[in-house]
């Protein structure tokens, strides 16, 4: 990972061999329909456990259809729950959809998250403003994704928004698989 050159014992005339791997993004779309009317709420978020262990690299979130840049922080946090360890937090600012085509959009982060097999993981959005927003529907609880890792979803424990496995928020999960 961080290791200086002394750490890992590769002096002066050490032969290394370096490969670089090509990773490749992959994703899961949570629902089947999307609709124009959705409350966005200042704080939502739902939580998933994946199949494999995989490197989180960014998620979907839905555009204002009322002409309004959405500012707020995105957080994924270890467990079911808002008060658990915080992976990440970064600022996102969300422009409006201005043709009704391009409803959400995509929000990498600044680093890859490793999330370990089986554990639960939470995606929260926490929203400057309350505003009319796209909203996704007929979502299931599991979605199976490329080489067959399955994502379960859950409601989000405390969560003071809408979204569920079925409907809401977070239409995207962009991964790599380790």
């Amino acid at each position: 990972n961080e290791k200086t050159f002394e750490q890992l014992k590769l002096y002066n005339n050490t032969k290394i061999l370096i490969l670089e791997t090509n990773e490749f993004e992959r994703k899961i779309s949570r629902f089947t329909i999307t609709k124009k009317y959705w409350y966005n709420f200042e704080q939502d978020g739902i939580c998933f456990i994946p199949s494999e262990d995989i490197k989180l690299v960014g998620v979907g979130l839905y555009r204002s259809h009322e002409n309004k840049v959405i500012n707020g922080i995105v957080k994924i946090i270890e467990g079911n729950s808002s008060m658990g360890k915080v992976l990440i937090e970064e600022n996102v600012e969300i422009q409006p959809c201005t043709d009704n085509v391009n409803v959400f959009s995509k929000f990498k982060f600044s680093k890859n998250i490793f999330c370990k097999k089986n554990k639960e993981y939470s995606i929260i959005f926490f929203s400057n403003i309350i505003t009319n927003s796209y909203s996704g529907l007929k979502g299931i609880n599991v979605i199976e994704g490329d080489k067959g890792i399955k994502f379960t979803f859950k409601r989000l424990i405390g969560n003071k928004g809408d979204s569920t496995p079925e409907y809401g928020n977070f239409p995207e999960i962009y991964y790599y698989l380790n």
